[in-house]
């Protein structure tokens, strides 16, 4: 499954969404706790693994990777299908969890 593409003005409304959404920046591999911490949105900042971990949540996750080096998603519940999920630098990936895994919108 491939991320969705956007054309320049839906891509520049996501990136909007690092400022007015309750954000996370990652600079190294880590698992995240979704839940816990109320995220809106993720900006990796570095070539990093991020481990979603989440129990249940009720909205939509934008995960963008500014590093200008490949990202990748991984989780014990599924990401589009896959344990894991490639992020190449410069692009966004919208995430919705389902109760069960996370699918790509």
């Amino acid at each position: 499954m491939t991320d969705k593409l956007y054309g320049s003005s839906q891509r520049n409304n996501n990136i909007g969404d690092l400022y007015n959404l309750p954000t996370l920046k990652i600079s190294r591999s880590q698992p995240v706790d979704i839940t816990a911490l109320g995220l809106r949105c993720i900006n990796l900042i570095g070539g990093v693994t991020l481990t979603l971990l989440a129990t249940q949540i009720n909205q939509q996750l934008l995960v963008i990777n500014t590093s200008g080096v490949l990202a990748m998603l991984q989780s014990a519940a599924l990401i589009g299908g896959n344990p894991t999920h490639s992020l190449p630098a410069g692009n966004l990936v919208d995430l919705q969890w389902n109760g069960s895994t996370f699918v790509i919108q």
